[in-house]
């Protein structure tokens, strides 16, 4: 039914390491605390924004919930730099200094456990490509004189 009936193969996930590891198969505290919070971690870390159609007609019907996208999918990425002087979301946060970005991501989201928001912070940090390319592409925008930007 799907992948083109078998045409599409997909390389087998690597295996998970560390930090997310831990928090996703242990029985900690702050691996409740990651589990019953997982979504809106996700989103508290998320890059670009979801831009989508929604299915109402699904949404609307009794039972568990369900997210029916009509026709495509999209991510929606703004501007390297706020504007206006307003606050930074997104990619922007990660061409801030790593303690004001974990400062932003809690103050965003006062509910969630800051010592979870530290470890993913810090893995990120660690393990995502575009982190450094944002920052890299931040470097040359503050390199350019004011009148070519």
């Amino acid at each position: 039914m799907c992948c083109l009936q078998g045409q599409i193969q997909l390389p087998p996930l690597q295996p998970l390491t560390g930090v997310l590891q831990n928090y996703l198969t242990g029985d900690d505290y702050c691996s409740r605390e990651f589990h019953n919070s997982i979504r809106q971690y996700n989103a508290a870390f998320a890059m670009t924004s979801v831009g989508v159609r929604i299915d109402n007609s699904v949404t609307r019907q009794s039972g568990p919930y369900c997210f029916k996208i009509q026709g495509e999918l999209h991510h929606l990425t703004g501007a390297l730099l706020p504007h206006d002087n307003s606050n930074p979301t997104y990619a922007q946060i990660y061409i801030l200094d790593t303690a004001e970005q974990l400062n932003i991501g809690r103050n965003n989201n006062r509910n969630l456990d800051p010592a979870v928001m530290d470890d993913l912070q810090t893995m990120l940090l660690n393990s995502h490509p575009y982190i450094g390319q944002y920052r890299h592409a931040y470097k040359l925008i503050r390199e350019k004189p004011v009148e070519e930007q």
